[in-house]
């Protein structure tokens, strides 16, 4: 019996000294990556002092030439937007900014399915905040949203799942350049025919995104000049598709 309990200790020992071997090589990765999603990420969370940030989903990262905006405004700017993220992340990331630096402008490309309406689990937009589970906000934030998040994030394992392969890659060979100041131009042609894209009877606007929208909008006050934007859709918009905004 005392060989199995040993075993047993021993192992839990091995896995927790793994985790967190694993957890030091990553946050090195990710410090240190060369290009691509992991020194873009790491830049945006971790250094981002520019004077116009560029917030929201995909939106903000493609739709968006930060470039050209520097050169108009004679300000530093850069792209932040992250592919499928919403409010829920990007008040996280807003907080975490603020702790370092307040943005003179903030444009926040405002998408319905990601800021508004209730569309996924919000679970799925902790996904970049794993990593910074011990921020207060985030702390927050996870508590809020599904309270299991705090168990699983001790784990390093489940922090970086995802990434950990394309950190890697990002460390030695990427393919992405982390240059163009967070701007991710798409560059291939897409052919739509024009038409509404949904059709709702009814909408659920989801409450803890606005609650988050309201939170932004109301701690940026006199810090930092918050501009929301709707970059034009290929498709027929309707107006109730941003009515809660509009509330706001």
């Amino acid at each position: 019996m005392k060989s199995f309990v040993y075993k047993v200790v021993l192992f839990i020992v091995i896995i927790i000294a793994t985790d967190t071997v694993f957890g030091i090589m990553m946050r090195y990765i990710s410090a240190h990556a060369k290009g691509g999603d992991s020194a873009r990420e790491y830049y945006i969370f971790n250094k981002m002092h520019d004077d116009i940030l560029i917030m929201g989903s995909s939106r903000g990262m493609y739709n968006y030439d930060a470039d050209m905006i520097r050169d108009s405004m004679h300000l530093s700017c850069y792209a932040c937007g992250f592919e499928g993220m919403g409010i829920i992340t990007n008040y996280a990331l807003y907080c975490r900014i603020m702790k370092r630096h307040h943005p003179r402008y903030i444009i926040y490309d405002v998408y319905y399915k990601t800021d508004l309406m209730q569309h996924k689990d919000n679970s799925t937009y902790l996904s970049l905040l794993k990593p910074y589970h011990s921020d207060n906000t985030v702390k927050e934030m996870m508590n809020r949203i599904d309270s299991k998040q705090k168990f699983k994030t001790l784990s390093d394992f489940y922090n970086y799942n995802s990434v950990f392969l394309q950190m890697i890659q990002d460390c030695i060979h990427p393919t992405l350049s982390a240059g163009n100041n967070g701007y991710r131009p798409i560059d291939r042609t897409s052919f739509h025919r024009l038409k509404e894209e949904e059709t709702y009877t009814h909408y659920d606007y989801d409450t803890l995104k606005i609650y988050y929208l309201e939170r932004l909008i109301k701690e940026s006050k006199g810090k930092t000049k918050l501009i929301f934007v709707i970059s034009p859709f290929f498709r027929i918009t309707k107006g109730i598709d941003y009515q809660a905004l509009q509330a706001l």
